[in-house]
């Protein structure tokens, strides 16, 4: 490489670290070199080697929601299945849960869903 080198520093969440740390690892590659490769495609191509993921409206709102708390949380992964169920079964039929409402999920910190 020709030049003056220069050096970029960026914040990322730990276990993304972590996770993509394992990945290039396995690949033989440092984080410095998977960064090198993404900057010189982007020099080259002119546009990100990757199409970015834009949120539509719908997800923007459901992280908006879950930032400020408001999530159902469940017990068990079986028990977040059965209020899905019973929320695609309103959906279809119209009705409610066994007694005309809809049945409410115990709050846990194991598994969350969007209310």
């Amino acid at each position: 490489m020709a030049g003056m080198k220069d050096t970029v520093r960026a914040r990322i969440d730990r276990r993304l670290k972590k996770d993509a740390r394992a990945v290039l690892q396995q690949i033989g590659l440092t984080e410095s070199d998977a960064f090198r490769m993404m900057m010189r495609r982007i020099a080259v191509e002119k546009q990100l080697p990757f199409a970015p993921l834009i949120p539509n409206q719908t997800t923007i709102d459901a992280m908006e929601e879950a930032r400020r708390g408001g999530l159902r949380r469940f017990a068990n992964a079986a028990e977040m299945l059965a209020a899905l169920n019973d929320e695609e079964e309103e959906k279809e039929t119209g009705r409610r849960g066994a007694r005309g409402r809809p049945r409410r999920a115990r709050r846990s910190s194991t598994a969350t869903a969007r209310r």
